[in-house]
């Protein structure tokens, strides 16, 4: 029985995930989420092999939230932003 917290999804803020009714934009949420998580791990672990193949993704994660954030619902808009923003602060 592993009983340990999950200390990387409560660094990352795991528990605040927004949810839009845009699903696309739930989805990238929840995808993003999990991407931080493990970009924050790699990083702190200095895993250089990890970090060379999640460059990659973290470029694509990017390239979707700017093409998401125009499509995404005006209602949305702000706090799908403020979600893409609050977790790039987690990669610098």
């Amino acid at each position: 029985v592993n009983d340990a917290p999950d200390s990387v999804a409560e660094d990352t803020g795991n528990s605040s995930i927004p949810s839009f009714t845009y699903a696309e934009a739930d989805q990238f949420a929840k995808e993003y989420q999990t991407f931080i998580g493990e970009y924050k791990v790699a990083t702190a672990n200095n895993d250089t092999q990890a970090l060379k193949s999640l460059g990659p993704k973290l470029n694509d994660f990017q390239k979707r939230a700017v093409e998401l954030s125009k499509r995404i619902p005006q209602e949305e808009a702000v706090a799908f932003q403020e979600f893409v923003s609050k977790m790039e602060m987690y990669l610098k």
